[in-house]
Protein backbone atom coordinates (compact mmCIF):
# COMPACT_ATOMS: atom_id res chain seq x y z
CA UNK A 1 0.00 0.00 0.00
CA UNK A 2 1.43 3.42 -0.92
CA UNK A 3 2.53 5.57 1.97
CA UNK A 4 1.51 8.92 0.51
CA UNK A 5 -0.83 10.42 -1.99
CA UNK A 6 2.05 11.44 -4.22
CA UNK A 7 3.21 7.86 -4.58
CA UNK A 8 -0.38 6.75 -5.37
CA UNK A 9 -0.62 9.33 -8.18
CA UNK A 10 2.71 8.31 -9.67
CA UNK A 11 1.72 4.67 -9.63
CA UNK A 12 -1.57 5.46 -11.38
CA UNK A 13 0.22 7.54 -14.04
CA UNK A 14 2.67 4.78 -14.86
CA UNK A 15 -0.19 2.33 -15.36
CA UNK A 16 -1.92 4.63 -17.85
CA UNK A 17 1.28 5.34 -19.77
CA UNK A 18 2.00 1.66 -20.25
CA UNK A 19 -1.56 0.92 -21.36
CA UNK A 20 -1.87 0.76 -25.16
CA UNK A 21 -4.88 2.62 -26.52
CA UNK A 22 -6.95 1.04 -29.28
CA UNK A 23 -7.08 2.88 -32.59
CA UNK A 24 -10.13 5.08 -33.39
CA UNK A 25 -12.38 3.61 -36.09
CA UNK A 26 -12.00 5.35 -39.46
CA UNK A 27 -15.64 6.48 -39.68
CA UNK A 28 -15.29 8.23 -36.30
CA UNK A 29 -12.02 9.95 -37.07
CA UNK A 30 -12.79 13.38 -38.54
CA UNK A 31 -9.16 14.51 -38.57
CA UNK A 32 -7.96 12.06 -41.23
CA UNK A 33 -11.04 12.14 -43.49
CA UNK A 34 -11.90 15.09 -45.69
CA UNK A 35 -15.38 15.97 -44.45
CA UNK A 36 -16.70 19.46 -44.95
CA UNK A 37 -18.78 21.06 -42.28
CA UNK A 38 -21.63 23.14 -43.64
CA UNK A 39 -22.65 26.26 -41.79
CA UNK A 40 -26.37 26.49 -41.07
CA UNK A 41 -27.98 29.78 -40.18
CA UNK A 42 -30.55 29.27 -37.49
CA UNK A 43 -31.67 32.85 -37.03
CA UNK A 44 -31.70 35.69 -39.49
CA UNK A 45 -30.77 39.12 -38.36
CA UNK A 46 -33.30 41.80 -39.30
CA UNK A 47 -32.31 44.02 -42.16
CA UNK A 48 -33.75 47.40 -43.08
CA UNK A 49 -36.16 45.76 -45.55
CA UNK A 50 -37.47 43.15 -43.12
CA UNK A 51 -37.72 45.59 -40.19
CA UNK A 52 -40.45 47.55 -41.98
CA UNK A 53 -42.62 44.47 -42.55
CA UNK A 54 -45.32 44.02 -39.91
CA UNK A 55 -44.84 40.79 -38.00
CA UNK A 56 -47.67 38.30 -38.61
CA UNK A 57 -48.14 35.74 -35.86
CA UNK A 58 -50.59 33.58 -37.79
CA UNK A 59 -51.84 33.47 -41.33
CA UNK A 60 -55.54 34.34 -41.49
CA UNK A 61 -57.50 31.69 -43.29
CA UNK A 62 -60.32 32.18 -45.75
CA UNK A 63 -63.15 30.79 -43.72
CA UNK A 64 -66.90 31.22 -43.95
CA UNK A 65 -66.89 33.98 -41.33
CA UNK A 66 -64.36 36.11 -43.20
CA UNK A 67 -66.03 35.48 -46.55
CA UNK A 68 -69.44 36.41 -45.13
CA UNK A 69 -68.05 39.67 -43.74
CA UNK A 70 -66.22 40.49 -46.98
CA UNK A 71 -69.34 39.72 -49.03
CA UNK A 72 -71.40 42.21 -47.00
CA UNK A 73 -68.57 44.75 -47.23
CA UNK A 74 -68.28 44.37 -51.00
CA UNK A 75 -72.07 44.34 -51.56
CA UNK A 76 -73.55 46.88 -49.13
CA UNK A 77 -77.30 47.24 -48.78
CA UNK A 78 -78.28 43.67 -49.64
CA UNK A 79 -80.98 42.05 -47.48
CA UNK A 80 -79.94 39.33 -45.08
CA UNK A 81 -81.92 36.62 -46.91
CA UNK A 82 -80.27 37.54 -50.23
CA UNK A 83 -76.75 37.38 -48.75
CA UNK A 84 -77.54 34.02 -47.19
CA UNK A 85 -78.92 32.64 -50.49
CA UNK A 86 -76.00 33.88 -52.58
CA UNK A 87 -73.37 32.48 -50.21
CA UNK A 88 -75.17 29.14 -49.95
CA UNK A 89 -75.05 28.93 -53.76
CA UNK A 90 -71.27 29.36 -53.49
CA UNK A 91 -71.16 26.20 -51.37
CA UNK A 92 -71.44 27.51 -47.81
CA UNK A 93 -73.95 26.08 -45.37
CA UNK A 94 -77.12 28.21 -45.35
CA UNK A 95 -77.61 27.92 -41.59
CA UNK A 96 -73.95 28.77 -40.88
CA UNK A 97 -74.11 31.94 -42.96
CA UNK A 98 -77.42 32.99 -41.38
CA UNK A 99 -76.09 32.35 -37.88
CA UNK A 100 -72.86 34.25 -38.59
CA UNK A 101 -74.79 37.24 -39.90
CA UNK A 102 -76.83 37.27 -36.69
CA UNK A 103 -73.67 37.10 -34.54
CA UNK A 104 -72.00 39.86 -36.55
CA UNK A 105 -75.05 42.07 -36.13
CA UNK A 106 -75.17 41.35 -32.38
CA UNK A 107 -71.45 42.11 -31.95
CA UNK A 108 -71.57 45.27 -34.05
CA UNK A 109 -69.45 44.19 -37.04
CA UNK A 110 -72.48 44.59 -39.31
CA UNK A 111 -75.52 46.81 -38.86
CA UNK A 112 -78.98 45.97 -40.12
CA UNK A 113 -80.71 49.09 -41.43
CA UNK A 114 -84.28 48.24 -42.57
CA UNK A 115 -83.18 44.76 -43.71
CA UNK A 116 -80.17 46.20 -45.53
CA UNK A 117 -76.78 45.03 -44.27
CA UNK A 118 -73.79 47.36 -43.96
CA UNK A 119 -70.38 46.82 -42.34
CA UNK A 120 -69.30 49.08 -39.50
CA UNK A 121 -65.55 48.61 -39.97
CA UNK A 122 -63.23 48.26 -42.94
CA UNK A 123 -61.50 45.00 -41.95
CA UNK A 124 -62.75 41.76 -40.48
CA UNK A 125 -61.96 41.04 -36.85
CA UNK A 126 -62.65 37.61 -35.34
CA UNK A 127 -65.94 37.10 -33.53
CA UNK A 128 -65.87 36.86 -29.76
CA UNK A 129 -67.23 33.71 -28.18
CA UNK A 130 -70.61 33.93 -26.51
CA UNK A 131 -69.15 33.07 -23.09
CA UNK A 132 -66.73 36.00 -23.36
CA UNK A 133 -69.60 38.32 -24.20
CA UNK A 134 -71.74 37.02 -21.33
CA UNK A 135 -68.87 37.54 -18.88
CA UNK A 136 -68.33 41.06 -20.18
CA UNK A 137 -72.02 41.92 -19.86
CA UNK A 138 -72.16 40.41 -16.37
CA UNK A 139 -69.32 42.71 -15.28
CA UNK A 140 -71.09 45.77 -16.70
CA UNK A 141 -74.43 45.09 -15.08
CA UNK A 142 -74.17 45.56 -11.36
CA UNK A 143 -76.56 43.60 -9.26
CA UNK A 144 -79.19 45.98 -7.98
CA UNK A 145 -80.19 45.29 -4.41
CA UNK A 146 -83.64 43.82 -4.26
CA UNK A 147 -86.00 45.91 -2.15
CA UNK A 148 -87.00 44.07 0.96
CA UNK A 149 -90.75 43.59 1.22
CA UNK A 150 -92.11 45.61 4.07
CA UNK A 151 -94.04 43.69 6.66
CA UNK A 152 -97.69 44.55 6.89
CA UNK A 153 -98.42 46.62 9.95
CA UNK A 154 -99.69 44.42 12.72
CA UNK A 155 -102.14 45.77 15.16
CA UNK A 156 -100.95 45.01 18.66
CA UNK A 157 -103.24 42.67 20.49
CA UNK A 158 -103.89 43.82 23.94
CA UNK A 159 -105.53 41.74 26.56
CA UNK A 160 -106.57 43.02 29.87
CA UNK A 161 -105.21 40.95 32.65
CA UNK A 162 -106.85 41.16 36.07
CA UNK A 163 -103.60 40.67 37.86
CA UNK A 164 -100.02 39.75 36.89
CA UNK A 165 -100.31 36.37 38.59
CA UNK A 166 -103.23 35.09 36.54
CA UNK A 167 -102.64 33.04 33.40
CA UNK A 168 -104.11 34.02 30.07
CA UNK A 169 -107.24 32.16 29.07
CA UNK A 170 -105.75 31.24 25.65
CA UNK A 171 -102.94 28.74 25.24
CA UNK A 172 -99.59 30.51 24.70
CA UNK A 173 -97.91 30.07 21.27
CA UNK A 174 -94.39 31.53 20.99
CA UNK A 175 -94.43 31.60 17.15
CA UNK A 176 -97.63 33.65 17.10
CA UNK A 177 -96.21 35.92 19.78
CA UNK A 178 -92.96 36.57 17.89
CA UNK A 179 -94.71 36.80 14.52
CA UNK A 180 -96.99 39.56 15.74
CA UNK A 181 -94.08 41.78 16.86
CA UNK A 182 -92.17 44.40 14.96
CA UNK A 183 -88.41 44.23 14.85
CA UNK A 184 -88.04 46.94 17.47
CA UNK A 185 -90.46 45.16 19.79
CA UNK A 186 -88.61 41.86 19.37
CA UNK A 187 -85.29 43.55 20.17
CA UNK A 188 -86.80 45.10 23.32
CA UNK A 189 -88.17 41.73 24.45
CA UNK A 190 -84.79 40.10 23.74
CA UNK A 191 -82.96 42.72 25.83
CA UNK A 192 -85.45 42.34 28.69
CA UNK A 193 -85.18 38.54 28.71
CA UNK A 194 -81.41 38.76 28.55
CA UNK A 195 -81.42 40.90 31.68
CA UNK A 196 -83.59 38.34 33.43
CA UNK A 197 -81.85 35.14 32.30
CA UNK A 198 -78.36 36.52 31.81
Amino acid sequence: MPSSIQEAFQKALTKTQTHVAQPIPAEWDDETTETKIEEIKTMQTPTAATAEIKRVYFQPTNNVTRITFNYVRDNPGLPRARVTDLLSKQGFNYKSVSSLLGQMIAQGLIRNNNDALFVTQAEYTPLKSSTTLKNKEARKVKAKPQPQPKAAPVEPKTQRVASTNTLLAEEFDADKFVGAMTLKQAKAVYDALRKIFG
